[in-house]
């Protein structure tokens, strides 16, 4: 197939959302011999939710609504529903188009009866469930050590050569003096382009500058990253998401605690790639038995598991369901990524009972993130002789004003769901499994 026909699986290029482009070197494509390409991405709309974006979720969230009709049968509120949301516009903006498509026509709002509904978020520097390696030091180490994108490092440095002949030979530049002096940097640039264009546009101007090897080469270099910094080749850039997976558990232990009078239907987050990669390496879903190396055969890239185009692409998303069973006094839970049904590790059934998952999760949830990453609190010095009397002590009392926006977004879906009394359904667990193959994102 052409390279057009793969891009929209390896040119991720650390961009897992419908979101406009932020790098502002796009524009220097603009002065590239023989282009005509205009960079159309405004900055003022950098790192915005891109309006395809917004289709996807929409259109996701009328699926759910589809096959899980019974999550959704209360009337909105906002303890029955919680949203949260980081704090950057996209992610709030995909929360709102999904809820849109959930409560659509089920309010009282305006002539289309518009259900307005609640989404709340943390600041950056204190949420560490969903932008937990933002407040984890020894997470930025890792990132920041040269030896963590070691691998990454040298297989471009492999494939640079041969990468750069191969795109002039694919748009016919010669090798004199007057003719286009191309680098690896400009066939970066172009892949980037090739990313962006193909996934907002459908343009594959750019991405006729590669052949599939090509493609699949950049594609390799980018999971070694990804692989080292938050993936299985990095403890820390896993083991940091396991506040996550504790408040997925504590979500599900509230419902069964209280099976016939829950609080919360489904409980909704709506975060990052950054957030879905290493969540899903601390499950135990995303794993590579080969590892990852710059030298690695061309035979076992092409066939590894570790494949971010496929776990974290735009969009992406991973659910819980609860199900009660036996008149509520037992409990399983099936497992959804990107809307695919798939068995926990460690779980030979599609529907794993409740209490064999926290056996199989029993140490992860012991987990103590500032541990983790190197989050001890100060020691103050001992203050020693302080005045006994005449000192005056100033109180200063803070009020937080919250603003409410119509702000929304997503890169990674998470959503930790009830659906409980399959037996109304008049249905096995059989009668209740997805079919992969109807709702590939």
């Amino acid at each position: 197939s052409s390279p057009s026909a793969k891009i929209h699986d390896p040119k991720r290029h650390h961009s897992h959302i419908k979101s406009i482009p932020t790098l502002a070197n796009l524009e220097h494509i603009e002065s590239f011999p023989s282009t005509s390409w205009k960079n159309t991405y405004s900055p003022a709309f950098a790192g915005e939710l891109d309006h395809l974006g917004e289709i996807e979720l929409y259109n996701m969230s009328k699926r759910f609504l589809q096959r899980y009709p019974d999550l959704f049968t209360k009337k909105y509120n906002s303890v029955a529903y919680p949203i949260r949301t980081t704090e950057v516009s996209r992610t709030s903006r995909s929360g709102n188009a999904f809820g849109y498509g959930l409560w659509e026509g089920t309010g009282e709002l305006g002539p289309c009866n518009y259900e307005t509904f609640f989404l709340y978020s943390v600041a950056k520097k204190n949420d560490s469930l969903l932008r937990f390696w933002e407040n984890c030091p020894n997470f930025t180490k890792v990132e920041e050590d040269p030896k963590t994108i070691e691998q990454s490092t040298l297989y471009l440095k492999s494939i640079s050569d041969a990468l750069v002949t191969s795109v002039k030979a694919i748009l016919g530049i010669g090798s004199s003096q007057d003719d286009w002096q191309v680098t690896i940097d400009d066939v970066m640039l172009l892949y980037t382009a090739c990313s962006f264009d193909v996934a907002i546009s459908g343009d594959t101007k750019f991405c006729a500058a590669f052949s599939d090897r090509d493609i699949l080469q950049l594609e390799y270099a980018s999971d070694l990253e990804d692989y080292y910094v938050r993936g299985p080749g990095s403890p820390v850039g896993t083991n940091v998401s396991c506040p996550l997976l504790i408040d997925f558990f504590a979500v599900m232990d509230k419902a069964i605690a209280s099976p016939f009078a829950p609080e919360e239907e489904s409980f909704m987050r709506f975060a990052h790639a950054e957030t879905i990669l290493p969540f899903l390496t601390y499950l135990g879903v995303i794993q590579d038995s080969h590892g990852m190396m710059w030298d690695t055969p061309w035979e076992e890239i092409e066939n590894r598991t570790y494949r971010t185009s496929l776990f974290s692409p735009f969009a992406s998303n991973v659910a819980f369901l609860l199900y009660s069973c036996e008149n509520s006094t037992k409990f399983r839970v099936k497992l959804l990524r990107n809307e695919v049904e798939m068995m926990f590790p460690g779980c030979d059934e599609m529907y794993c009972p409740y209490d064999k998952l926290k056996m199989i999760y029993q140490e992860k949830l012991k987990c103590n993130y500032n541990e983790i990453c190197g989050n001890f609190p100060a020691v103050c010095p001992q203050v020693e002789n302080l005045p006994s009397k005449d000192v005056h002590v100033t109180v200063l009392t803070v009020v937080i004003v919250g603003v409410t926006c119509l702000i929304s977004g997503i890169v990674g879906t998470f959503l930790a769901m009830r659906f409980y009394d399959a037996r109304q359904k008049k249905a096995k667990y059989g009668r209740l499994e997805l079919d992969a193959s109807d709702h590939d994102l």
